[in-house]
């Protein structure tokens, strides 16, 4: 599948699906990313928009 794995400010771990990825924005110095699910998580510090985009885009689709 094509899965994507980041850390999360809370110290945790997100896993998504590439394709469930519906934006990656910087909100007031805060990295967020939205699902199509309607989530909204917020990236560990130091995570920038480009580094999560390449992340998500380097997955190849099955």
């Amino acid at each position: 599948m094509d899965w994507v794995t980041f850390d999360t400010e809370g110290g945790g771990l997100l896993k998504v699906r590439a394709t469930h990825v519906v934006a990656i924005y910087n909100e007031l110095g805060s990295v967020k990313l939205s699902t199509v699910a309607g989530g909204v998580h917020t990236l560990a510090a130091g995570t920038t928009v480009g580094q999560a985009a390449i992340m998500v885009g380097d997955v190849t689709p099955e």
